[in-house]
């Protein structure tokens, strides 16, 4: 995937999109999460956008325009914007780090397109990624020097 095409997920992120997956993935490595659940365990099922903010600027969703969510199976993340599937991608985990790391490269293609961290608190993922260049977040703040994207999804019932 281009330069282009990558900025243009980045993009679409904040408005409802986002960017996908590590090759090779892998699933989890790590220690078990809650009552015995693996942090992979933790990520399925299907998450609504709630809140994002892109280099320091908070993205306001109306209230009549369908959220983004997130689709997790395995180690597959799916996007959909507004309804409609957007990307998919394959992500690895390496929960031993502090905070937990997350890559996610497009199913198809083989570089990893982004990298982020995560946690999951109840019903409540976050993420902050970005592109590969700028290294992994080491906190979850969004600034206008980072180029950065958080984001704060919902679980959906």
């Amino acid at each position: 995937m281009s330069q282009v095409s990558a900025i243009l997920s980045l993009c679409l992120l904040f408005i409802g999109c986002s960017d996908p997956a590590p090759s090779g993935s892998q699933q989890t490595t790590g220690r078990p999460a809650i009552s015995g659940m693996s942090d992979l365990d933790l990520l399925q099922g299907e998450w609504r956008l709630v809140a994002a903010i892109v280099n320091d600027r908070k993205m306001d969703r109306s209230q009549d325009t369908p959220p983004t969510t997130l689709l997790i199976k395995g180690n597959v993340l799916s996007e959909y914007v507004q309804g409609d599937f957007s990307t998919e991608s394959r992500f690895s985990l390496n929960t031993d780090s502090a905070p937990k790391q997350m890559e996610l490269t497009y199913t198809d293609e083989t570089e990893v397109a982004e990298v982020g961290i995560f946690k999951v608190e109840g019903d409540t993922l976050t993420l902050c990624r970005c592109l590969p260049r700028y290294g992994f977040p080491d906190d979850f703040t969004s600034t206008k020097e980072d180029s950065r994207t958080l984001q704060i999804f919902e679980r959906m019932k």
